[in-house]
Parts: C-alpha cells; sequence; structure tokens
C-alpha cells in the first residue's frame, strides 16, 4: 500500500544509491496518497506506478499510473469460497 510514499521514496533512493538504473515499476495494491505522497512521488525517476485500487484517480495523473482492476477476479474468488470450491475442482466433501 502507498500512504505517504515514503517507503516507496526510500526504495528508489537506496536502489539508485547501489547503483540501480532509473525506470523503476512500482506496484502496489492500494494507493491512498495523503501528506506529501504525490510530491514524492512525482519526483522519483519511476517508468510507472502500478495499482488495483486508487482511493483517488484523479491523483494517478501526476505520473505515469497504470490501475489494475481486480474487481472481477475478486468476486469470482468470493463466490469460490463460498460455494467451497476450487479452480479446476469440483465441490469439496466435508
Amino acid at each position: 500500500m502507498i500512504a505517504t510514499g515514503a517507503t516507496v521514496e526510500a526504495a528508489v533512493n537506496g536502489w539508485l544509491a547501489a547503483g540501480g538504473m532509473p525506470g523503476l515499476t512500482v506496484v502496489a495494491p492500494h494507493a491512498l496518497f495523503v501528506d506529501r505522497a504525490i510530491e514524492r512521488l512525482h519526483w522519483l525517476p519511476l517508468k510507472q506506478i502500478v495499482v488495483t485500487h486508487p482511493v483517488d484517480r484523479r491523483s494517478l495523473l501526476l505520473f505515469p499510473a497504470r490501475v489494475v482492476d481486480v474487481a472481477g477476479l475478486l468476486a469470482d474468488t468470493i463466490a469460490r469460497l463460498h460455494r467451497t470450491e476450487l479452480p479446476g475442482r469440483s465441490r469439496l466433501r466435508a
């Protein structure tokens, strides 16, 4: 989860200090972007940020970002769990 962006900033700066190349892709399931997160992330040399559930999609317009919709996958998983099914198998026996 990206909240303030401080951990992403520290990780990217550590990567660069260790000789890593700029242009990283950051992947996170939730994007809260609170406090100075947008400012922190805007200035990092990122290729893109990929999130599955941004709280505020407008924030993603400020830097290269991609939203991956996993709603269908989660709904299917919940339905299978409710029916006690596993992918590729019939109903579980008690």
